[in-house]
């Protein structure tokens, strides 16, 4: 503990030598930002550079802390032509950051903007040098030269931090930890991975990690084993000056080095702290109290933090900041000097200003943020933008309180508006900015984007502020519940939503209005010139807040006919009449220039009604006309609310959008699937407003006859002029990523993993499904796209310009989509990069699911790697099973319970293997289907290509890249991959290593049931009745299905009386002699009739009496006879009874 003590001692009171520590507005090489977004600027190289200029420029940052709302950078270059590109904001995280801008043909500037002056960071290096001018620097202590370190296992690893072993016993269950601050890296970077035992005894590889310059470690958690834990570094080269290994200071070469500088006492000239002047401190006591350093070495430091004494720490939470002499040199070096450096970064020098950090002096500057080449309005004239964000254009009502259990209540409504920097127009036409986000905050709505920071969104406002514009990007107010019980409840949650949409994009077009009238037009705007843009959730707003006349052309068609599907039964009485969805009374007009009537919003704690209003009213003298309207991925609420006269559109859908209907159809909420009600896509717009007779409303600028390559591709798409139909990833006319309806969405892959690692969602997943190339390289070839193809049809709807003389070759960079003849100012790319100077041949991995995808490439150099780690078992010993889910199909009783619970029945399952080394996608071969139910799973995944990386694996199929989502059994697909034909319900894919299940019976019928066990062992019921016809000698239990097999009828001649079931056995009575012995014996009886004749000698004195015949034959026998004659009865005695024998007989017919 003492040591661990001493470590955190070191990396406080040393933070600015051993590590140290400076910020961007403090650090010299940064000089002065062009304006108050972008404050410092680092210069990479400047056109004065040459041909050095054209190298690839990058830099590195470990960033130490952050300003309370974050930081971003992004790169300024010149082009090929001499124009600015500005690359978007890049959000700066703890730790390393950093970007390499690839090389070009052509001298060129390049510098690296920052939007604080408040970053603060401890190492920074510039086109591969570090630079540590802004602190002192620590020489480090090389891992290979460690006695703490042993030799590594082979060449890939060569070194290795023992943290426990086996031996260690009940100690290694314990959580096992390093942290090391590194100072210096070899060439090409150095990497540490985990190495650990299992609980069987197998060994653990965690995936490589890259050292970075700073603070390094990991946490190995605890477990309830004996185990192994060791840390393996790729090089011996890598240099710290901190170590730690499970909280304390290992040492390097067993000598005493207190202030864990790596150099022994006994040989340190300071066993303390240097500061910035080079002065050496012992530290011996820190005040709880005032937070301050005693350097002197008192003899009792009593309620004082004791480091040097072997006191004990008294409080491990309190604030440390040590005092330190800084800046005792000038940028010069000159102890106390004067010098310092200008706004060029010269030291010494006379630049005060480079407002654009173009690399000149501003007093040299023929251009700071004024008009460049091109036709303003078509083109981006302006180098930077200005971006004042949250500001306040009204307060209304919000449900979005609801979600935290409040009533609805007022809330700021803020809007962040971008102009173009240095612009001296004051008459500027205004562009109000709608993004998506399904009517819910950003996560909570299921996805990833969703508010005014979206990367779309401050893309194009960007660039259409750099044309000449002013864009708002408004917030708008939220809530509803896309999960309440019935359609009913949804459509009206969400078509209430829309309308406090249209209210608020209403709003902020009288705000503006209100201020250029009453406010000195503080943002230099013409009133007669605002159009709307919307994307996604936005669009819809967009086309409705430019179509609705007023609150009847809502709920009644053109003929005054109710739209029935805004209406419902609000009381669940049929004899009462329907309500409209939403009621002006309360929620005010369309316009929000009148206020709801006061209504109950909620009960206090005593349970009274708190009164209140869903609208407050804004701006009312100021009209909410608009001149142009511009959808992404939206769709119209109902085709009534256009009418010929409405402003002209310009619409961008991809046909296949899975959510919003391309035609007219029924809306799907992309998080629930549930269906809403039913709205008209961008082709039925479209088709409606080209169906109206001549002038169209489209006809200012359909009239133009645009002919330039986006508006033929457009045609090509099956679009017509104003609707432009977004065919990303098509292949034969068929879309390979049908999911994705909106390509011109990226977002911040990190931030999205780590909500999901918070809260337990997949929202990464579900969103990567949707749109597996995200990134800005497609999202903005789609804005290109976006932006091109609007730029002339706005300008003309706004009557900004019309055409005439410009560039009219469709291969300039300037091209002018309204130029009506050539008048030489074409401009072209060096060949090989694009007009902003971006090399067209980046090599890379160019398949999305490898694990090293590089989405800028354009060139794959087959370096695709789609293998990588051992945490997912892969090979021919591991048998995989692959299902879907069976809840809502036909076969849903084959869930067997276990999907009610999260899991999957293992049972109805496809099987077989993974094969593949990496260097090609992953496969599965020797697929069987056991059940016969998955014919055309085991198909399709005969097909499947995937990779694994690490605990992630991705599956290409059915067009789309699927990030399978994990939960330590199986992996499943984030959203359905299939729908049963029957029933329509929607199934996931999953897959998971046969053994991950536990082995018992699955099956719901067996005696030994449990949920989710594979089936390898099941007992069922049957019958236990030995005696019984269908007696199961493997029965678990009696399930009183016992039979017994004869003949049931009971006049048969073999009548069963103990059978209950016929077996067709019965044979019906024939009488007649059955005694095969009798002279009349009858075969073909079955029951004796007495008839029988049994020939024999009949008489008892006869040697040969037969007592069974029955008739006389005359056989009859007599030895010698008898010795008495006439005794014929045998008495012995010749009598009256002899005679009358006889006499019995006499006169009979002897045979």
């Amino acid at each position: 503990m003492k040591n661990n003590f001493y470590f955190f001692l070191a990396m406080m009171l040393l933070g600015t030598q051993a590590i140290g520590q400076a910020t961007t507005g403090e650090c010299g090489l940064f000089v002065e930002g062009p304006n108050a977004t972008w404050t410092n600027v680092l210069v990479a190289t400047t056109l004065a550079d040459g041909a050095a200029s054209q190298a690839a420029q990058s830099f590195t940052m470990n960033v130490t802390s952050l300003p309370e709302s974050g930081a971003n950078y992004r790169v300024y270059k010149t082009t090929a032509n001499g124009n600015d590109f500005f690359g978007p904001a890049q959000t700066l995280i703890l730790g390393s950051n950093g970007i390499t801008v690839a090389g070009v043909g052509f001298d060129r500037a390049v510098k690296f903007q920052f939007s604080s002056e408040n970053i603060s960071f401890d190492a920074l290096s510039l086109n591969g040098e570090s630079l540590d001018d802004c602190f002192a620097s620590s020489e480090g202590t090389p891992i290979g030269s460690c006695a703490a370190f042993i030799a590594g296992p082979n060449a890939t690893w060569t070194n290795v931090l023992v943290a426990t072993t086996l031996a260690d016993g009940a100690a290694s269950q314990a959580a096992q930890s390093f942290a090391m601050n590194v100072t210096s890296l070899p060439e090409g970077g150095a990497n540490y991975r985990v190495y650990k035992t299992t609980a069987n005894g197998s060994d653990f590889f965690g995936n490589a990690q890259a050292l970075t310059i700073g603070a390094n470690g990991i946490t190995v958690a605890g477990v309830g084993f004996d185990r192994a834990v060791k840390f393996q570094f790729s090089s011996g080269s890598v240099e710290f000056d901190a170590l730690t290994l499970n909280g304390d200071t290992p040492s390097c070469d067993g000598c005493n080095d207190w202030d864990v500088d790596g150099v022994c006492d006994d040989v340190d000239d300071c066993v303390g702290a240097v500061d910035d002047c080079g002065v050496c401190h012992v530290v011996y006591c820190y005040d709880m109290t005032t937070h301050t350093v005693s350097y002197t070495s008192p003899e009792d430091c009593s309620g004082m933090w004791i480091s040097g004494t072997g006191g004990e720490m008294t409080n491990l939470d309190s604030p440390f900041s040590p005092l330190w002499n800084a800046s005792c040199n000038d940028c010069a070096g000159v102890p106390n000097g004067g010098a310092i450096l200008d706004a060029l970064g010269e030291c010494g020098g006379d630049c005060d200003a480079d407002a654009d950090g173009d690399g000149i002096c501003d007093d040299e500057d023929d251009c700071i943020g004024s008009l460049g080449a091109g036709v303003r309005y078509v083109d981006e004239v302006f180098e930077c933008v200005d971006v004042t964000t949250d500001i306040t254009y009204a307060a209304n009502v919000s449900v979005i309180t609801t979600l935290q259990g409040l009533p609805p209540m007022a809330l700021p409504q803020n809007m962040d508006v971008y102009s173009p920097s240095g612009d001296t127009e004051t008459n500027r036409p205004l562009i109000i900015y709608l993004h998506t986000g399904n009517f819910l905050p950003t996560y909570l709505n299921g996805g990833a984007t969703g508010d005014r920071d979206d990367n779309c969104a401050v893309e194009i406002c960007s660039r259409f502020a750099r044309m000449g514009y002013v864009v708002a990007s408004i917030d708008y107010r939220l809530g509803w519940n896309p999960l309440a019980a019935t359609q009913t409840e949804r459509s009206t949650q969400l078509i209430g939503a829309a309308y406090r949409g249209v209210q608020d994009a209403r709003t902020a077009v009288r705000y503006f209005r209100m201020d250029a009238d009453v406010q000195g037009n503080t943002f230099g705007i013409d009133p007669t010139k605002v159009g709307y843009f919307g994307e996604g959730t936005g669009g819809y707003v967009a086309y409705a807040a430019a179509t609705i006349s007023d609150y009847n052309d809502i709920i009644l068609d053109d003929t005054g006919v109710p739209i029935s599907k805004f209406w419902y039964d609000n009381d669940g009485d049929p004899a009462t009449a329907e309500v409209p969805m939403v009621i002006e009374a309360i929620n005010g007009n369309p316009d929000a220039t009148t206020d709801g009537i006061e209504i109950p919003l909620g009960v206090d704690a005593e349970g009274n009604p708190i009164m209140g209003r869903l609208c407050i009213g804004h701006y009312p003298d100021y009209s909410s006309d608009v001149s142009f309207s511009m959808n992404m991925g939206g769709a119209l609420g109902d085709l009534n609310w256009l009418d010929q006269g409405d402003v002209p559109m310009v619409s961008f859908q991809t046909p296949h959008d899975p959510f919003a209907p391309y035609t007219t159809g029924v809306l799907i909420v992309p998080t629930t699937g549930n269906q809403i009600i039913e709205v008209s896509g961008a082709f039925d717009v479209h088709g409606e407003i080209n169906g109206y007779p001549a002038p169209n409303n489209n006809e200012v600028f359909q009239s133009a006859g645009l002919s330039d390559p986006l508006s033929l591709e457009a045609i090509a798409n099956g679009g017509s002029d104003g609707l432009f139909p977004v065919l990303n990833n098509y292949v034969d006319g068929t879309p390979t990523q049908p999911f994705d309806g909106a390509p011109w969405q990226w977002w911040d892959e990190a931030a999205a993993q780590a909500y999901d690692a918070a809260n337990g969602t997949t929202i990464w997943a579900t969103q990567m499904t949707l749109n597996p190339d995200m990134g800005p390289t497609e999202a903005n070839m789609w804005i290109d796209a976006i932006q091109g193809y609007t730029a002339p049809r706005l300008a003309l709807a706004m009557d900004l310009i019309s055409s005439g003389p410009g560039c009219s070759d469709t291969a300039a960079c300037n091209f002018n989509a309204l130029a009506t003849s050539d008048d030489g100012s074409c401009t072209y790319a060096t060949p090989g990069y694009d007009c902003d100077g971006t090399s067209l041949n980046l090599e890379g991995c160019t398949d999305a699911i490898a694990c090293n995808y590089d989405e800028a490439a354009t060139v794959d150099n087959a370096t695709c790697d789609y293998y990588e780690g051992t945490e997912i078992p892969t090979g021919s010993e591991v048998v995989w099973l692959v299902g879907l889910t069976l809840s809502g199909t036909s076969f849903e009783a084959l869930a067997g319970g276990c999907e009610a619970s999260g899991g999957v029945n293992p049972d109805v399952s496809i099987n077989g293997v993974i094969v593949g080394d990496g260097s090609t996608p992953l496969s599965m071969a020797g697929i069987s289907d056991p059940t016969g139910l998955l014919g055309d799973l085991a198909a399709l995944a005969s097909t499947v290509q995937f990779s694994i990386c690490g605990s992630a694996m991705t599956v290409a199929a059915l067009g789309n890249n699927i990030p399978m989502v994990g939960n330590g059994t199986f992996w499943i697909s984030p959203i359905p991959v299939a729908s049963d034909p029957a029933t329509g319900a929607g199934q996931f894919l999953w897959a998971a290593p046969m053994l991950n299940f536990p082995l018992g019976c699955g099956q719901p019928t067996a005696d030994n049931y449990a949920p989710c066990e594979l089936s390898v062992a099941c007992v069922f019921p049957g019958c236990t009745d030995e005696n019984a016809s269908n007696y199961d000698a493997a029965a678990g239990s009696d399930d009183g299905s016992c039979y017994y097999l004869g003949c049931t009828d009971a006049t048969a001649f073999n009548y069963d009386a103990d059978a209950d079931t016929d077996d067709g056995s019965c044979i019906d009575v024939v009488t007649g002699c059955t005694d095969a012995t009798a002279s009349n014996f009858d075969s073909t009886a079955n029951t004796d009739d007495g008839s029988c004749i049994i020939l024999g000698c009949t008489y008892a004195a006869a040697e040969n009496y037969n007592s069974l015949a029955n008739d006389d034959d005359g056989s009859c026998t007599f030895s010698g006879g008898p010795d008495c004659l006439g005794d014929l009865d045998g008495d012995g005695v010749a009598a009256t009874a002899d005679l009358l024998l006889f006499l019995s007989v006499f006169g009979s017919t002897c045979n």
